[in-house]
């Protein structure tokens, strides 16, 4: 998203090129990057095949009309042995079934697709992948960012944790780990 992830490629001694599929943010990261980020779905792009050591696709593929066609695009454009790593909601995660349909993976306007564990390792593996390493990851968020967010589930919680933060402390932030954002690593299988 608007190239925060390029950035750290690059400083890291990487020669990223980024797809964005919302406009807003494909417009802040070729402000970085120029011409090698692309506004659309991977699908569109005329990248070259065989050419990327190692793909990411971080909150994408749920997005996309067609998950299993785009991935078989990744794995064309992987060089053999390529690594493909992304990340999704997991739709059967304990928060998922806790919280129902405010559960804050589903975004009606937004998902085309939700993934378990089962149906995305399925999904790679019809694309010519085999998968390698499988794990949940959370991420930093202020504590501000959490008591907002909470008001999805509990309305009173929300409001005691945001009265309870001093101001000074409403930007820490504290890694956050509910189990139920999937994070696959696959491997390209040889053409």
């Amino acid at each position: 998203l608007r190239g925060f992830f390029l950035e750290v490629a690059k400083a890291e001694g990487w020669n990223p090129y980024g797809v964005e599929i919302s406009q807003y943010a494909a417009n802040i990261a070729q402000q970085k990057f120029g011409e090698r980020i692309f506004y659309g779905n991977l699908r569109d792009s005329s990248l070259p095949r065989q050419f990327f050591d190692v793909i990411t696709a971080w909150d994408y593929i749920e997005h996309v009309k067609n998950p299993v066609e785009e991935l078989t695009r990744m794995h064309a454009l992987l060089k053999n042995d390529g690594l493909l790593v992304l990340s999704t909601p997991d739709i059967l995660s304990l928060p998922a079934k806790m919280t129902g349909e405010k559960w804050m993976g589903y975004k009606d306007d937004e998902h085309l697709y939700y993934f378990s564990l089962r149906t995305m390792c399925k999904a790679l593996e019809r694309s010519g992948f085999t998968v390698i390493r499988k794990e949940h990851i959370g991420k930093y968020i202020s504590l501000e960012f959490f008591a907002k967010r909470l008001a999805a589930y509990s309305a009173l919680m929300s409001r005691l944790l945001m009265h309870s933060i001093p101001k000074a402390f409403s930007t820490t932030s504290l890694y956050i780990n509910p189990q139920d954002i999937l994070c696959v690593y696959a491997k390209k299988n040889r053409s």
